[in-house]
Formats: structure tokens, C-alpha cells, sequence
């Protein structure tokens, strides 16, 4: 099952996800990507484009400034990315089987009050809006599905109709031909060449952004989605309430057949209209066992890489220029196990403190 990283970070307004089939390889690729992200359009995006803001130019010479900043500054973190992952499979010496997916939504306050939701996609996982009980798709799929869309062979409807099927098993043979190339996903690491689609939409205060891996929109539809997200509930209980109805449907006597992946992950945060940093809740004990598993898991990833590179350094075919390499790479996966230590120990300390 794969494994999917993600940050959802309201006081910088960005959101994402990424995953790999590729086992802890895959995992540690995915950290890769979602770190890079949060590295470069967090809180230091929102202050640049403050600055830009703040200069002569006026009117739509800076609003277009301040768009091209930020779009040459998400290509910049894509290919950041890219390039980080590409290093980190030479270095362990193979290609990943199962390529690198990735979906973000970064909110920017702009001008006269207005915010502007930069969107970046690679792969199948995906972004919705849900404004005013209706839940709307910004994304595409980077799928052999969705490329005979692009290339004129099929259209939207029918590629609609194929990706909301209730029951695959009702599909013409032609149909299920298509319907099975919703599962050749291209996307980053895998020997692919894939350009990250980009999207802008004026967002407004209650207005959801949802992010879902395929795990959630294989199992579910959209309609069911958007029925859970109309209940009323808050955004953490919406979370809770969809990746129970996955579970449900995965375990039902009687599953669809829309897919085997059980790894639903998502992500819905409610824009709101205050550019002050959120006030973060009280952690719960549920908060705290959730947020310690969670970092036991990365720890464990960071161990085991810190194993594979010890060995690999024992290989004496390797030459000076690639033993410096991973020899670097190395003391980063040390110190990221040392502070995941440290962060589990606090955790502890935290839980030890409710009882």
C-alpha cells in the first residue's frame, strides 16, 4: 500500500500532498516533495509578494508582476523537487518503479482584500473547490485516461462519464478498455518527463479547498464527496466522515470494483477572511497519539535509509566523487532520525502530561 506525505499548514495558507507506490523508497521521495513545497511557497511566498505589493507600480502591471513571481517561483519548486528526487534514486542506485504524485494549493492574499488559490498538479491525485453545496474539479489528471481527452480521441463528457461510473462492471468492453488507463499515472522519478499543470482561481471566504489522493476519489464519487462535505460538519470532522465512507466501501460485501487502494488521504480547509495567522486548538490526546504514530513512521523511514546508504558506502566500486555523495546525503537522513526522536519524545512527554 502506498504511503502518502502531506502538510496542512492554515497560517501559510498551503496545502499538498504527494505519494509513491514505490514502498519506503516511494515514501521517502513523496517527504522529499511535500518539504520542498513548504520550503518554498510558505510564509516566504506570501512575504514576497507583500513586497511586490508595496512598490510603485500599480493597477495590472503589478498584479501582473506579482502573478509571474509566483508562477516562475511554483515552476522553480517543481523542478527543485524533481531534481532532489532524481538525485536521491541515483544515489540509492535505480530509477523509482512507481513514479512521484503531487498535488498542492498554496492561498494568496492579494490586493484589495481579494485571495487568489495557486493550484499545482502532477499525477492523479486532485483539487476541488466546494462553494455553496456544490463541489467542482480544478484539476486534471496526469493519466493515459485523461490523454485521450487532451489529444481530441475522447471527450470531456465521455471521460466523465467512464470516471464516475457507479459500477465499472456495467461498462461496454470498450468502456473498461478505457477505464483501466485511469491506473497509468505519470508523474515524477520514474524516467517520466512530465510538466506540472498550474491553475489560479479567486477563492472567497467559505469556499473549501479539498485535496484527495486516489485512494479517496477511486472509491468515492464526486457526488458522494460533495454529500459529505454539505453536511455541515467542521473540516477535520468532513475528513473523518470521507475516509470513513472509503473504509465502508472498501470492507462492503459488495465493492465496486473502482479500485483496490485503501490509502485514502485528503486534505479540506474553509478559506476564511483574516490574513491573521489562525489560532491553532488545544491537542487532544486523539491529536497527540496520532501526531506520535505519525512520526514513529518517519523516524522508522529515516532508520532504514540511514541502513541501505551505511551499506551502499561499504560497496568499493563506488568512486570518491559518488562516496562524498552519499555520504552527505547520509548525515541529512541521521539528523532528520535524530529529530523525529526528539519530536516523539516530546510527544510523549505531552500525552504523559494529559493522564
Amino acid at each position: 500500500m502506498s504511503k502518502c506525505a502531506l502538510i496542512s499548514n492554515p497560517e501559510e495558507q498551503l496545502f499538498a500532498l504527494a505519494q509513491s507506490n514505490d514502498g519506503s523508497m516511494g515514501f521517502f521521495a513523496s517527504c522529499i516533495a511535500v518539504k520542498t513545497l513548504e520550503k518554498r511557497l510558505g510564509s516566504a511566498l506570501q512575504n514576497q509578494v507583500d513586497n511586490l505589493g508595496s512598490t510603485r507600480i500599480q493597477g495590472d502591471k503589478q498584479h501582473a508582476r506579482i502573478d509571474s513571481h509566483i508562477r516562475a517561483t511554483i515552476n522553480s519548486a517543481f523542478q527543485e523537487l524533481s531534481d532532489h528526487i532524481s538525485l536521491q534514486t541515483k544515489l540509492n542506485g535505480s530509477k523509482l518503479d512507481s513514479p512521484v504524485t503531487s498535488v498542492f494549493a498554496k492561498v494568496i492574499n492579494a490586493a484589495e482584500n481579494s485571495k487568489h488559490a495557486y493550484i499545482g498538479s502532477i499525477g492523479d491525485s486532485r483539487v476541488y473547490i466546494h462553494r455553496a453545496g456544490t463541489l467542482y474539479q480544478l484539476t486534471q489528471d496526469h493519466t493515459e485516461l485523461f490523454a485521450h481527452v487532451l489529444g481530441g480521441q475522447m471527450s470531456q463528457e465521455e471521460f466523465e462519464a467512464i470516471d464516475q461510473v457507479v459500477d465499472p462492471h456495467k461498462l461496454t468492453r470498450n468502456q473498461k478498455h478505457f477505464f483501466s488507463l485511469r491506473d497509468r499515472v505519470y508523474g515524477i522519478g520514474a524516467g517520466e518527463d512530465v510538466q506540472a499543470y498550474l491553475y489560479v482561481y479567486e477563492v472567497a471566504p467559505g469556499d473549501r479547498i479539498v485535496l484527495v489522493n486516489n485512494g479517496v476519489h477511486k472509491n468515492l464519487l464526486r457526488a458522494e464527496i460533495q454529500a459529505a462535505l454539505n453536511q455541515g460538519r467542521d473540516d477535520d470532522q468532513a475528513m473523518g466522515t470521507i475516509s470513513q465512507m472509503v473504509e465502508e466501501q472498501i470492507q462492503s460485501s459488495m465493492p465496486r470494483g473502482r479500485t483496490t487502494n485503501a490509502n485514502a488521504t485528503l486534505i479540506v480547509h474553509t478559506v476564511t477572511d483574516q490574513k491573521t495567522p489562525v489560532k491553532e486548538k488545544p491537542e487532544t490526546s486523539d491529536d497527540l497519539q496520532k501526531k506520535l504514530s505519525d512520526y514513529k513512521r518517519q523516524e522508522l523511514e529515516y532508520r532504514m535509509q540511514v541502513h541501505h546508504m551505511e551499506q551502499e558506502l561499504q560497496n568499493p566500486r563506488h568512486d570518491a566523487a559518488l562516496r562524498s555523495m552519499k555520504r552527505e546525503q547520509l548525515n541529512k537522513c541521521k539528523k532528520a532520525t535524530m529529530d523525529y526522536r526528539e519530536k516523539i519524545a516530546q510527544c510523549e512527554n505531552l500525552l504523559n502530561a494529559l493522564v
